[in-house]
């Protein structure tokens, strides 16, 4: 193998580590970028969540008190 070819080894092989490396970077912020959307998303959730909870115990107390005021006229008699 003479010098040349060598080098040309040498420069072909540093040139793919510098590859690597620029997509390993790259990589890398796009995990740091998916993650912060992942942590957003979360933090979105739960106050959709809690808002929705929220909704749920409204719904509960609002159909718990009609049936307080339900009118015994408007039910059907028992043999119905």
């Amino acid at each position: 193998m003479s010098d040349t070819e060598s080098t040309s080894d040498t420069d072909s092989l540093r040139l793919r580590v510098v590859q690597l490396e620029e997509l390993f970077s790259h990589q890398e912020h796009l995990v740091h970028q998916l993650n912060e959307a992942v942590v957003d998303l979360r933090r979105e959730l739960a106050v959709v969540d809690a808002k929705c909870r929220e909704q749920e115990g409204r719904l509960r107390s609002l159909s718990e008190s009609q049936e307080a005021f339900r009118d015994p006229l408007d039910e059907k008699p028992p043999h119905y």
